[in-house]
C-alpha cells in the first residue's frame, strides 16, 4: 500500500505556469468586485455610528437644556457659548464630562434649536468625521458629507 503511494507522487508532475496564471487571474477578477463593495459596507457603517452617536449627544443636549430650564437659569446665548462652539473634547465644554467616551474626537454641535413649551429640541446640528448630520423632529435625519 505505501509503494503504491509513493508511486502515485512521483508520476504526478507540478504545475504549469499557465495555470497558475489562470488562477490569479480569476483572484484578481473576484477581488476587484468584492474591495469596492466592502468599502461600500464600511463607509455606510461609519455613517450609522456617526447618526447613532448624533442622536446620544442630541439627547444629553437635551436634558441639559431640561435641567438648565427646570433651574431657572436656562440663557440660550449661553448656552450656545458652553455647548456649540467648543468642540466636546475641549474640558470648557459644559458636557464635557457628561459626555465622556461618547464621542469621536472633533465632535462638535454646530446648530441647535430649542422649543421652550414642549422643552424638546427641534433641532441639531451635529458634526463629526467627515460628516454633517441634522436631526429634524424625531426622525428625520439628513447626513450630509463635509468637504
Amino acid at each position: 500500500m505505501m509503494k503504491k503511494t509513493i508511486s502515485l507522487f512521483k508520476s504526478q508532475q507540478g504545475v504549469t505556469l499557465p495555470e497558475i496564471l489562470a488562477v490569479l487571474v480569476i483572484l484578481v477578477i473576484m477581488m476587484s468586485t468584492a474591495v469596492p463593495t466592502l468599502a461600500a459596507y464600511v463607509r455606510e457603517a461609519s455613517e450609522e455610528a456617526c447618526v447613532m452617536e448624533a442622536y446620544t449627544i442630541r439627547s444629553a443636549v437635551q436634558a441639559y437644556l431640561v435641567e438648565e430650564e427646570r433651574n431657572g437659569c436656562l440663557n440660550l446665548m449661553q448656552v450656545s457659548n458652553d455647548i456649540c462652539h467648543p468642540l466636546l473634547e475641549e474640558e470648557k465644554n459644559k458636557l464635557h464630562d457628561t459626555l465622556e467616551g461618547y464621542y469621536t474626537g472633533d465632535a462638535r454641535i454646530v446648530g441647535l434649536g430649542y422649543d421652550h413649551k414642549t422643552l424638546k429640541v427641534t433641532n441639531f446640528v451635529y458634526r463629526v468625521k467627515s460628516y454633517e448630520i441634522e436631526i429634524k423632529k424625531e426622525s428625520e435625519v439628513i447626513v450630509r458629507a463635509r468637504k
